[in-house]
C-alpha cells in the first residue's frame, strides 16, 4: 500500500495490460494516481478500428499495480482483465 513517488511528481498513467487484435481493436489497462489519498484509478481503455476510445473505470480506489493478467477472446468479441483480489471485469465489443 502507499504511493510510488514518481506518481506524485510526473502524475503520469502506467498501462498495466495492452493487445491489439488483428481487426483493429485495441485495449488498455491503465493505472494512475487519483490524488485522493493512497489510492490509484485503474481504467480500461477499448481503441475502435474507426479512432473512437471508449474509457471504462474499473477501479477508483485501487492500489498501486505493476502488470495485470489480461486476455482478449477474437472469436467471442471480449476481453477479460483481472485486477488485485482476484477481481474480474469482462468487456464484450
Amino acid at each position: 500500500m502507499g504511493i510510488w513517488l514518481p506518481d506524485v511528481l510526473l502524475g503520469t498513467k502506467h498501462t498495466l495490460a495492452s493487445e491489439t487484435v488483428p481487426d483493429g481493436h485495441s485495449f488498455q489497462v491503465v493505472q494512475y494516481w487519483n490524488r485522493g489519498g493512497f489510492y490509484y484509478s485503474t481504467e480500461m481503455v477499448h481503441k475502435y478500428p474507426d479512432g473512437e476510445i471508449e474509457t471504462m473505470l474499473l477501479d477508483a480506489d485501487d492500489h498501486k499495480t505493476w502488470r495485470i493478467p489480461m486476455c482478449v477472446d477474437v472469436n467471442g468479441k471480449f476481453m477479460t482483465a483481472m485486477l488485485k483480489d482476484s477481481r474480474t471485469y469482462t468487456f464484450r465489443w
